[in-house]
């Protein structure tokens, strides 16, 4: 990738990065009010109302050829049931820092699903990355005290999570051929919002229920993330897994903990530990080796 294009994908990046960093803070405040599966539901209603809009205002036809796309899309379906269940259990800034693993599993699976070659450079500056996140995972078994470091079920939950959104990235790359990146969002805030309708029929108390008891606050982080954080950043990734590769796409997910460490303090006081900020140090180490150093 030429230097000037680099750079306009390392902006969009930087954009996208600062909307997933207030992602799980903000979910984490919907979550005070709402079960997982309902602030979700809610999120992807909102989401599907206005995708649907913009879908009809650029001219684009539904067509049944879509329904290909639905089985990619629950990948991206599994990746948001797990994100609410595991955000549940761990902390907002926990929420951001898994994400992390995305670059490296994201080029893995490309590796194994498509044959995209990887260097030797390429794979062991990423696995410093590897490193930092396992460190930040493993880190609540030895400072249980520290509520930013979450629990092992909620870190567990939140790394199946960060899994599924990585083979969803690579799957996505590959159907970018034939469908139109709003298509492609389209078809996965559709398929989402079924998969959360269909669960929240197992929920003892119906989102109806819970609506008149909801705070104008955790609507407002509804709407946050229905249209920032699905609509907006989705279709950047989107964007970035067509013009710059899976690889470089991924790489919101290693910016996102700067500005997830620093809303997580202002919106819900939680710190930083030793641990963390070393986990977090490899994990910076590693975008920047792969972003200019393994071509």
């Amino acid at each position: 990738m030429e230097k000037e294009n680099k750079n306009k994908a390392l902006f969009l990046v930087f954009i996208s990065a600062l909307i997933t960093g207030l992602i799980a803070p903000i979910t984490k405040i919907g979550l005070k009010e709402l079960d997982p599966i309902s602030f979700m539901l809610l999120r992807f209603i909102l989401a599907s109302i206005a995708i649907t809009i913009i879908y009809k205002l650029n001219k684009e036809l539904f067509s049944v050829s879509l329904l290909k796309l639905v089985p990619i899309s629950l990948f991206a379906a599994a990746n948001i049931v797990l994100f609410a269940y595991g955000m549940e259990k761990s902390s907002a800034t926990m929420g951001v820092i898994m994400y992390a693993a995305t670059p490296i599993l994201t080029t893995f699976f490309a590796s194994v699903l498509t044959g995209k070659k990887v260097t030797l450079s390429k794979w062991v500056y990423l696995a410093v990355g590897l490193c930092g996140v396992i460190f930040i995972v493993l880190f609540p078994q030895f400072e249980t005290a520290l509520q930013s470091t979450g629990s092992i079920i909620g870190n567990l939950l939140l790394l199946s999570a960060v899994t599924c959104w990585s083979l969803y990235m690579v799957r996505a790359k590959q159907v970018q051929k034939n469908y139109s990146l709003l298509s492609i969002l389209l078809v996965l805030i559709y398929t989402t919002t079924i998969v959360l309708l269909i669960l929240a029929l197992t929920q003892q108390v119906p989102l109806i229920h819970q609506l008149s008891a909801v705070s104008k606050v955790v609507w407002k982080s509804v709407f946050f993330v229905a249209f920032f954080a699905t609509i907006i950043s989705y279709y950047i990734n989107q964007y970035l897994i067509q013009q710059a590769g899976t690889t470089i796409a991924s790489l919101t997910f290693y910016l996102a903990p700067v500005f997830g460490f620093a809303f997580s303090n202002i919106l819900l006081q939680e710190t930083l530990s030793l641990g963390v900020i070393i986990g977090t140090l490899c994990i910076f180490i590693s975008i920047y080796l792969v972003t200019y150093k393994s071509e």
